[in-house]
């Protein structure tokens, strides 16, 4: 007899219902359920849909259940698909254009600035807000978010020719991308299919990703990535990180060459941020 048959349900007590506490399968027989005239016992109703039920049996032959709240999505994944929310960099020159930072929900969620660096390509570029110059100006013919509306920008972020971004620099200042997280929580970095781009004086490019805390000058880089002309190395990334409302992930381009002459650039990159709920 099926264990959802309505004549399993009507129960039956005798001299040995008592002393079954299994069913067919083995699972145990709880007072509460009822008893059952076939071999399976009938189906335990969830208490709570949010809740996840584990049954067990004693040692000293008693039974229990063991409710506790059902784990959602692995708060450790790395598809992007499975965010609860995914935030996209706006296509520049379509849906962001004119202000350096661009607003969501009356917030802050991508912002542009710009830095002066003559060091050598490591991590610690741009961890150090003492660094940045301040944001950049947009030039309507150009399309572009630049350092100057001038016709020699010496850093660029714009939309690419395949419906991404470039990020890079003609000279001496790099340019920075920042998401600011709008509420707590995990987040994912997601940077895929672009290109590296490098001509002229400029023979290497870097790429630093890095977490500020609120209110704090100095960051911590969590992934450094560089390429050279030769090789040139297309970054891809996927990267998670607990992240309070207000706390900032940079990702700031770096090149090897400080003048004209050239330039480096990340170019049609898909770049979104995935977030997933505590």
């Amino acid at each position: 007899m099926k264990a959802d048959s309505p004549a399993n349900r009507l129960g039956v007590e005798n001299e040995y219902s008592r002393l079954v506490r299994h069913d067919f399968y083995g699972l145990p027989r709880f007072a509460d359920t009822g008893r059952s005239v076939g071999a399976f016992r009938m189906e335990v109703e969830p208490q709570n849909k949010t809740k996840a039920m584990v049954e067990v049996e004693l040692a000293d032959g008693t039974f229990q259940r063991l409710y506790q709240p059902r784990f959602p999505k692995p708060r450790q994944s790395r598809n992007i698909l499975q965010a609860d929310e995914v935030f996209g960099v706006p296509l520049i020159g379509t849906d962001w254009k004119d202000d350096a930072v661009y607003s969501h929900k009356g917030k802050p969620l991508w912002k542009l600035s710009r830095l002066v660096r003559g060091g050598p390509l490591n991590e610690t570029v741009g961890c150090d807000r003492q660094e940045w110059k301040g944001t950049m100006v947009w030039n309507e013919d150009k399309s572009h978010f630049a350092d100057t509306d001038e016709a020699a920008p010496s850093v660029i972020i714009a939309a690419g020719r395949r419906e991404g971004h470039g990020i890079g620099s003609h000279g001496k200042e790099r340019a920075i991308l920042s998401f600011i997280a709008p509420r707590k929580g995990r987040y994912l970095l997601y940077l895929q299919n672009g290109r590296v781009s490098l001509w002229g004086q400029h023979q290497q490019i870097g790429l630093n990703v890095i977490h500020f805390r609120m209110n704090q000058p100095k960051g911590r880089s969590l992934h450094y990535v560089q390429t050279n002309a030769k090789e040139r190395r297309a970054p891809r990334i996927n990267l998670v990180i607990p992240m309070e409302p207000g706390e900032e992930l940079a990702l700031v381009q770096d090149t090897d060459a400080n003048g004209g002459g050239g330039g480096a650039f990340f170019t049609d990159y898909v770049i979104k941020v995935g977030y997933f709920e505590e």
